[in-house]
């Protein structure tokens, strides 16, 4: 049942509602880049608590598990010291999960985990909602939709073909560098693609989904990140902890990792954790005002988290705190 009173944010662009499924809506700039994130999620699949501890990368439990999981889908652990660590899943069983990665030591037998699956091009932009300029492979004014992978800092574009142009029942999201459907193209969490916008009008996208209870995992690698949020009723930088987590400005070493809020005019406002003598905070880097607690990340916005000069890290953003 979608009934929900609104969550206010700092500015208009963005409207949530913090119910266990409800929708952001978000505005794509004109004639220029905006960032962008799904923000709320895919519905429970699976969810349960393991009946012993991990073993490197597999998982048990009594049944019940479904037998299909793949790479589409995702574990999360939910409580614990360890929740927001996620991986993608590579196989089950009725009683077991594969995933990709080592589960964390220590974690103990007895562990808490969601399964969902992957939030994708498709999931987030459904059959171009937006209405976001389709590629018909002849004109340049089309609007592409750009995944970062970090690991790399390879781009991928993406772009909506319709029905009657790919000569299908129905139309899709292609890989501009291969030609091939491309709607399961997965958007890890906490993370957010770009949006490249053609045309001098801007539009809306609304995404749907499930709210975001607990806390997400975020990768960091060095260069650049494109961040995003799981947080549906937004939360200020310090709030998510970005000032804690974030590796510092000390104002002597260039090595710290530099928060880039693209704005709608396409100018850029840079924000770094530093410590004015009360703690950490996040500073607007442009004018030196602690901007940390009153400056939100709003739901459904994404960023350009630079690292310089650091090693690969992981940060965990709080869920959204829900109220009835």
């Amino acid at each position: 049942m979608l009934a929900a009173a609104a969550c206010g944010f700092a500015n208009a662009q963005t409207t949530a509602y913090t119910t266990p499924v409800g929708y952001i809506t978000n505005t794509v700039a004109a004639s220029g880049d905006t960032y962008l994130s799904p923000t709320l999620v895919q519905p429970l699949t699976f969810s349960g608590v393991s009946s012993g501890a991990p073993t490197l990368k597999t998982i048990t439990f009594a049944g019940s598990v479904p037998t299909n999981l793949d790479g589409t889908s995702l574990i999360e652990i939910t409580s614990g010291a360890s929740e927001g660590w996620w991986s993608t899943i590579v196989s089950s069983t009725a009683t077991t999960i594969v995933v990709s990665d080592n589960f964390p030591s220590g974690i103990g037998s007895a562990v808490n985990v969601a399964v969902r699956k992957h939030n994708t091009v498709k999931t987030y932009l459904g059959a171009n909602a937006a209405g976001l300029t389709d590629y018909d492979g002849i004109a340049t004014d089309y609007d592409e939709v750009q995944v970062l992978n970090p690991l790399d800092g390879s781009v991928k574009g993406f772009a909506y073909v319709t029905a009657a142009n790919l000569g299908a029942a129905e139309g899709a999201w292609l890989d501009l560098s291969t030609s091939d459907v491309a709607d399961g193209t997965v958007i890890e969490p906490g993370y957010s693609v770009k949006i490249k916008r053609a045309k001098s009008t801007s539009l809306s996208v609304v995404a749907t989904g499930t709210v975001k209870t607990t806390k997400t995992q975020v990768d960091l690698y060095p260069n650049y990140n494109w961040v995003g949020t799981q947080i549906a009723s937004g939360k200020t930088f310090d709030a998510m902890n970005f000032n804690t987590q974030l590796v510092s400005y000390d104002g002597v070493s260039p090595n710290y990792d530099e928060l880039q809020i693209v704005n709608a005019d396409q100018t850029t406002t840079a924000y770094a954790a530093a410590d004015g003598g009360n703690g950490l905070t996040m500073y607007n880097l442009a004018t030196g005002n602690e901007d940390g607690s009153t400056t939100v990340f709003n739901a459904g916005s994404g960023a350009i988290l630079k690292r310089m000069g650091s090693a690969a890290s992981t940060i965990t953003i709080p869920g959204t705190s829900v109220s009835n």
